[in-house]
């Protein structure tokens, strides 16, 4: 267990802050700001893209990093 939480603990705490509906709580203290509601709308689409992009690149870096062997010549 202490090897998990070690190599892949900050899984945990983004699964415990999300776990939580923190996103609809962030959305209505976002949307009451006395911005324009166009230029809201525009940083939080901005926010959203970069957020999902973010999350791709980590996924993809940890299968990259889960298939890297440096040993693979070794073996033939």
């Amino acid at each position: 267990f202490i090897y998990y939480l070690q190599n892949g603990g900050w899984f945990l705490v983004v699964a415990l802050i999300f776990a939580f509906p923190i996103v609809p709580f962030v959305k209505r203290k976002w949307f009451s700001f006395p911005f324009k509601e166009s230029v809201k709308t525009k940083i939080s689409e901005y926010v959203t893209y970069t957020a999902v992009f973010v999350l791709f690149a980590v996924s993809v870096l940890s299968c990259i990093k889960a298939s890297y062997n440096p040993f693979i010549y070794f073996n033939f």
